[in-house]
């Protein structure tokens, strides 16, 4: 595994908000994160320079301090330290200014806003700061599907994360995802679900076969010339010597649909991957299994940058 410099998320979240209640779901779905840490959060809102009808109150930087203090008011019960930071220009300039200047370690925001719908698999706002932000993003989901399969508004209430699915191809840019996982699954106490899917690996379904880890991990840290099974059994022991509960699953088939079929609220609660594996780069500055998942899961999401 890749050597990577200790990582926290919580040192200080930037928090984008809107004004909308889609935009709003990140308070809720991430309350753990936000709420009693040691850390800071900061919200962030950019004045709208061309309001329509119904925006129009978060023209002026007084309605907006307004609604960034109502915010705040509903944060702070629970020790949480709250700024706020207001900022003009364009959106997506303004957020990744804010994410350097204000020395940010999470970016934690919804995959809708107020000039989105349901209809939009993600907000171009977050596409856009998955693929240019150096720190891990956190996307929460604004809609989710009813029994019926309807995509619905999110239900304003604290998500419980107990299984957390972190798809690993053997590589070690595959890796820069498992520091931020560890952190979130001891804040958590969640169980860790390694997933690696290997499309030369033969047989199907029958490869579903679960182990648990225990124990300190395997050492030495696989080089360069590790293999990718290798590479894997490394990653479990590192979770579980951590004190996270830890199974890994090796399935054959096409990645991308072998993680998204897997990915659904019956089985693992949240999502967390790097942008980029062994898939390498697409059109978009996300890879294609990450941005896949962005576009079609419902599940929450965290999202790290590997280095290239």
């Amino acid at each position: 595994m890749s050597q990577v410099a200790e990582a926290t998320l919580f040192e200080r979240i930037l928090v984008p908000l809107d004004g909308s209640s889609n935009a709003e779901s990140i308070l809720y779905q991430a309350q753990q994160l936000l709420c009693g840490r040691k850390g800071e959060v900061v919200l962030f809102h950019v004045l709208d320079a061309a309001p329509s009808a119904d925006s129009r109150a978060f023209a002026h930087p007084e309605a907006a301090g307004k609604y960034m203090k109502g915010v705040e008011s509903r944060l702070t019960p629970f020790g949480t330290r709250v700024r706020r930071v207001l900022r003009t220009g364009p959106v997506e300039a303004a957020l990744l200014e804010t994410i350097q200047s204000e020395k940010i370690s999470l970016v934690a925001l919804s995959s809708h806003g107020r000039r989105t719908t349901a209809d939009s698999p993600v907000a171009g706002t977050v596409e856009a700061i998955v693929g240019a932000s150096n720190v891990p993003v956190l996307i929460s989901r604004a809609f989710q599907r009813d029994v019926d399969g309807a995509l619905v508004p999110a239900r304003c209430e604290p998500s419980n994360i107990r299984r957390i699915l972190v798809p690993l191809d053997g590589s070690s840019a595959s890796e820069a995802v498992m520091p931020y996982v560890r952190e979130l699954g001891q804040l958590l106490d969640a169980m860790i679900v390694i997933l690696h899917v290997d499309p030369e690996r033969q047989g199907g379904s029958e490869e579903l076969m679960g182990s648990r880890g225990t124990g300190a991990a395997i050492g030495p840290v696989p080089g360069k010339e590790a293999t990718p099974d290798e590479r894997i059994a490394f990653a479990e022991s590192t979770f579980s010597a951590a004190g996270l509960e830890t199974m890994t699953l090796n399935l054959s088939g096409d990645p991308m649909s072998t993680i998204l079929g897997f990915a659904r609220p019956s089985a693992v609660d949240l999502i967390a991957l790097t942008t980029h594996g062994r898939s390498g780069l697409i059109e978009r500055k996300i890879g294609s299994v990450a941005h896949q998942v962005l576009k079609e899961s419902t599940l929450p999401t965290l999202l790290v940058k590997a280095e290239r």
